[in-house]
């Protein structure tokens, strides 16, 4: 009997408590600014809703964290949060927020690279202009204002490509399914056929053409909560390559055969808790993905990759920040494998830091990248004397000085690969400058490789 009365005091002590903690209950949610975007793509991004209780000490941190998911869309330049209408008799009020739209239409004339990298093409091909591609993009990040982006892309040089995406994030009337939609055509006078030494070995005949793909992919994927995604993507493949390859270069480009065709299915499970996309600073993303490339129909190819990969990220004090990623393939079914399905290392963003003028092939890999960072300065550069249009009178820049050290392991059992770089641990280190501006980030590191080459190299990511 003592017990219960004892359990019954602490409970009536610990609500006495609570109850004199200030709250507010949300009777409301007010949105300006989005002149274009419409207000449930807004409150698709929020972790609160009508009708929530939110105490005081936590609206800081509740405004920050969704002002930085807002951001991570792309969509915003801005986004500020403010409780009004508040009334201490009631503790109901109202969340105001008010937005900046980004600029969402973007015909941009550019230069594409043939190279895997900027720092391939400025050292291995000493910066030639004859390696680059001029583009034309018509990006529409933002279409109807259901976040929905249009991309067409038509390039020539080298590589002549025609590319068309539209992705459709909200199908539903729950606003939990979304829909992509992908094709593109290219095809180029040059091939990297081969992989030796670590580095890719390239053809070119001006006169002809030496490979072409078509692809054409279209997906679903499914949002139950704010931060789980799941990702059913069915796509098609048409390869070709020159006869001359096939028969004088690399018999094992196409595993024998100038012509490459197979549909290909994926899931990708994603689970991003992650503070601002673009750079993230505090926060987690979990994923993984299993790719089934070949299903009986041409058979060409029979293949089946699992992907998982994880990132930490640790907000040490204000102006420091721990990051950790950690990813990692494995191939669980090998038939008709070729050399040009048998990448790993070197390619897009799976790179070591420190190698980045070199390919590792092979089958299964792992790597971890880490980086202690330091804030030097971050602010909003004002332009607007200069420009009129709202989305460009205020700039956003963060700058950070970081170390990163990243640890690598590719696994390669292929007949018709053999570098020296393969089956042992790779590692690379050094200093780096991130920058981070208007949804860019650019970072510029000196890296140094477990043989001791040692390089300024330039990296370049944008959020959409």
């Amino acid at each position: 009997m003592k017990f219960l009365v004892t359990i019954s005091i602490l409970l009536f002590s610990f609500n006495t408590l609570l109850a004199q903690i200030p709250f507010v209950v949300i009777d409301s949610i007010e949105l300006s600014g989005n002149h274009h975007t419409k207000d449930y793509v807004i409150y698709n991004e929020l972790d609160f809703s009508r009708g929530d209780t939110i105490y005081f000490q936590n609206l800081e941190k509740l405004f920050k964290d969704n002002k930085n998911r807002l951001l991570s869309t792309g969509l915003f330049v801005d986004a500020g949060f403010n409780l009004k209408k508040y009334n201490s008799n009631t503790n109901r009020g109202t969340i105001s927020i008010k937005i900046i739209e980004s600029w969402y239409i973007y015909p941009t004339v550019y230069f594409e690279l043939t190279d895997r990298n900027f720092n391939d093409w400025f050292y291995d091909h000493d910066a030639k202009l004859n390696r680059i591609n001029i583009a034309l993009d018509l990006n529409h990040k933002n279409l109807s204002g259901n976040r929905d982006p249009l991309k067409i892309k038509i390039q020539r040089g080298i590589t002549k490509k025609l590319e068309l995406q539209y992705i459709r994030p909200f199908l539903s009337m729950d606003h939990r399914i979304g829909f992509v939609f992908n094709t593109m055509y290219k095809y180029s006078k040059e091939i990297p056929f081969n992989t030796i030494n670590n580095k890719l070995i390239f053809y070119r005949d001006e006169n002809k053409n030496m490979f072409r793909q078509f692809r054409i992919s279209t997906g679903l994927f499914y949002r139950p909560e704010l931060l789980l995604t799941h990702k059913f993507e069915f796509n098609f493949y048409d390869n070709l390559i020159d006869t001359l390859v096939q028969n004088k270069f690399n018999p094992y480009f196409f595993n024998k055969d100038p012509i490459q065709k197979y549909f290909e299915f994926r899931y990708a499970f994603v689970f991003d808790k992650r503070e601002f996309r673009v750079y993230p600073k505090g926060g987690y993303f979990f994923g993984f993905s299993l790719v089934k490339s070949g299903l009986g129909i041409f058979k060409d190819l029979n293949i089946l990759d699992l992907y998982a990969s994880v990132e930490k990220y640790f907000p040490l004090y204000n102006s420091f920040i721990s990051v950790y990623k950690l990813k990692a393939k494995k191939r669980l079914l090998s038939k008709k494998a070729s050399y040009f399905n048998n990448k790993s290392l070197g390619y897009e963003e799976d790179y070591l830091n420190g190698y980045e003028l070199y390919v590792i092939d092979g089958e299964d890999y792992f790597y971890l990248k880490s980086a202690q960072k330091i804030k030097l300065l971050s602010g909003k550069l004002n332009l607007k004397r200069l420009i009129k249009i709202n989305q460009f009178q205020l700039i956003p820049y963060e700058f950070y000085l970081s170390f990163n050290f990243d640890l690598g392991y590719v696994n390669n059992n292929s007949n018709f690969v053999s570098n020296n770089f393969t089956n042992r641990f790779l590692y690379g280190y050094g200093p780096g400058l991130d920058m981070i501006i208007y949804n860019n980030y650019f970072q510029l590191n000196y890296s140094v490789n477990h043989i001791g080459e040692g390089g300024i190299f330039f990296h370049y990511k944008t959020k959409i």
